[in-house]
């Protein structure tokens, strides 16, 4: 069977080879904001996000690109769509650049979708926007992409709505993961951050928070109620500044519980304010299947759709030019969520202008803010400097309670311990805080490993040994086997690979690189509680053989009283092995419970669409009409019409 296999690796006369693989901050060294590593291996050039500091102007906001040669450029890679990590990538691609960047961007589908809609207009002009977003390649999470030489994925990070890390392959043992901004537990509407599942060479990871532990989300939750029910009790306002997208939509699903739960805050209005906010809303109601359970049960077990927020309302904006609208100078008590999350400007600046002169009104703060900001002056309890900013004493309340989407050092012991990388570059934090990470994880770790907290422009230089690959032909193989040469397993030990039998490799504890080969058992399970187990896997079987179909290439063979497992070269054919290996070896079939699927009814193509998309859809003669995101669409006879070629590819894909 295997001299019949596609091209696969055999480990022939293998060397190991000694490079560098280099880690350098072009922003985020050292501080929050512009969010722009570079990871070089040999003649790879990575650079992972690309943002600009949003709290500057000019050329302070900008990362220190001249410091790279990005004429180099393979690869870039996104980790989520905030400001500070995608802004630059329209100025990376400007035909106005020397030499622009006309490789592959590759983000999620969220993170596309969000970002098409929030790059701003006034960073970069519509050309360079366009050209950027034709670059964009997506991606689904543990879908794993090839590029000049480079194997990278995406894993969930938690934080917003589609972030990822990105694993990175560059050579057998050397590897690198980027967190991006993550946070290893999940909270209300989001799941939290994977851990990859093996051990990288290097690990970039944030700093954001340092060394801070942050309380439960129960004990926090609970704070901001006994917060908000005070302030209410003294018809006081409460202002709660934050970004339009993700930690807004956190804290709008946390007040939906809590007035869900309290009858006496059902008359006390909530606001999103955002120019966009319908839309961002639809955003959330598009990508469910990247949110948490939790928020999903809650809604459907009170037959509402995902997002169907009964206690608030959505504004798209405030004419400040005029008098402000009567709730928010009136005495009874309101609720304001709106951005941006420092008070530099915007709703919240002028929401909070309005409000600090009156003792009975609250500012609550839940996130991180940068310097020079109002936000950041009132996170230090610096009034003199916050009164100097707005022109007028603050006798408003201010409090700080963190619903932060980033990690706390509890977190980030949880990555380090499960993926226990040779070394770290933390960024994205303040120096303080970056050094302060360093320390406590040094002091944790009962293995050492190097711990690196770079400024802008400082290279991190791991000096890595990375063996070389032999790649070989079937017919080549076929050659191999008529002199004696078995099938078998791949094994590293330090940079040598080794070719290892089946039957050697129970006795080591060397992880495998590739394998092909086989197995013998005795007969435990038949080809129908296989079929049962394997319900949603392509394959074909009957009482002799069960055959994997699709991308897999695995069959088991029956005999009188064994059962033998074989298997070509790729990771996903060892997974189903090794899976098949535990479900077989020393296992009798009455130990395995297979349990039938319950039937489910399927849903109509008008449920469907209302599900997927949050919307109401109408039927009038057989055609379907909905809007999604401001834009009409109809279907007739299974065909899509919609100005939006985004939104008809999505809608197509519900149909089918």
């Amino acid at each position: 069977m295997f001299s019949q296999l596609l091209p696969f690796l055999i480990s022939m006369s293998i060397e190991s080879e000694s490079s560098n693989l280099k880690v350098t901050p072009l922003g985020a060294g050292q501080e929050c904001g512009r969010s722009c590593i570079l990871a070089e291996y040999k003649s790879s050039r990575i650079m992972l996000d690309c943002g600009l500091n949003p709290a500057a102007e000019g050329r302070d906001a900008l990362p220190y690109w001249e410091e790279a040669q990005l004429d180099l450029l393979n690869l870039i890679l996104v980790s989520h769509y905030h400001y500070d990590h995608t802004a630059g990538l329209p100025l990376i691609v400007s035909a106005n650049r020397a030499s622009p960047y006309r490789g592959p961007i590759y983000m999620t589908q969220p993170t596309r979708a969000i970002v098409k809609r929030s790059i701003r207009s006034d960073v970069s002009n519509a050309d360079d926007v366009q050209q950027f977003l034709s670059q964009i390649q997506v991606v689904e999470f543990y879908e794993r992409v090839t590029y000049k030489g480079v194997t990278f994925w995406a894993i969930p990070a938690g934080h917003v709505l589609g972030a990822c890390m990105w694993c990175i392959q560059f050579a057998p043992g050397v590897s690198l993961v980027y967190t991006g901004d993550y946070c290893m537990y999940p909270d209300s509407h989001l799941p939290g951050a994977a851990v990859p599942s093996f051990s990288p060479t290097c690990l970039v990871a944030e700093s954001t928070f340092g060394s801070s532990v942050f309380e439960s989300l129960e004990s926090r939750e609970r704070q901001l109620n006994q917060m908000i029910q005070q302030t209410i009790a003294k018809r006081g306002k409460i202002l709660f500044p934050t970004t339009s997208l993700g930690r807004a939509q956190e804290l709008l699903f946390i007040l939906e519980k809590l007035w869900h739960n309290n009858k006496s805050l059902h008359d006390i209005p909530i606001y999103f304010i955002d120019s966009g906010a319908k839309q961002i809303m639809n955003m959330y109601k598009s990508y469910l299947g990247y949110q948490s359970d939790d928020l999903i049960n809650f809604f459907r077990s009170r037959n509402r759709k995902p997002w169907d927020l009964k206690y608030v309302s959505l504004l798209t904006g405030i004419d400040w030019k005029n008098r402000p609208p009567s709730w928010a100078i009136g005495e009874k008590p309101a609720i304001v969520v709106c951005s941006p999350g420092m008070i530099q400007r915007g709703h919240s600046r002028k929401f909070f202008e309005l409000w600090c002169g009156d003792a009975n009104n609250l500012l609550v703060m839940i996130s991180y803010c940068t310097p020079p900001t109002l936000g950041y002056d009132l996170l230090l309890d610096r009034t003199d400097a916050a009164e100097q900013k707005v022109g007028k004493p603050i006798r408003m309340q201010c409090e700080t309670i963190t619903f932060s989407s980033h990690t706390d050092f509890t977190g980030t012991m949880k990555l380090v311990n499960g993926c226990t990388p040779d070394n770290i570059v933390l960024i994205h934090g303040s120096k303080n805080r970056g050094e302060s990470l360093a320390s406590a994880i040094t002091r944790n770790r009962k293995i050492r490993m190097n711990v690196f907290v770079p400024g802008n422009t400082q290279t991190v230089t791991i000096p890595v040994e990375a063996s070389n690959e032999v790649f070989i032909t079937h017919d080549q193989h076929a050659k191999l086997v008529e002199e004696g040469t078995n099938c078998g397993v791949f094994v590293r030990n330090g940079p040598s690979l080794t070719f290892t039998s089946p039957e050697e490799l129970k006795n080591t504890s060397l992880p495998f690189i590739e394998m092909v080969g086989s197995f013998r058992t005795k007969k435990t399970v038949t080809t129908e509680q296989l079929h049962k187990f394997f319900i949603n896997t392509p394959h074909d079987y009957d009482e002799e053989s069960f055959l994997f179909g699709g991308d897999l290439n695995v069959s088991v063979l029956y005999d009188v009283d064994s059962i033998s497992v074989e298997w070509a070269g790729g990771e996903n054919n060892y997974c189903v092995a090794m899976i098949l290996a535990s479900l077989l070896s020393g296992v009798e079939s009455e130990a395995i419970t297979i349990t039938e699927e319950p039937v489910v009814e399927e849903l109509s193509l008008i449920e469907r669409l209302e599900s997927g998309l949050g919307v109401d859809v109408t039927e009038n003669n057989g055609v379907l009409s909905m809007v999604v995101f401001e834009h009409i669409v109809t279907i007739n006879d299974g065909s899509v019409t919609c100005d939006n070629a985004d939104i008809r590819a999505m809608v197509s894909g519900i149909i089918q």
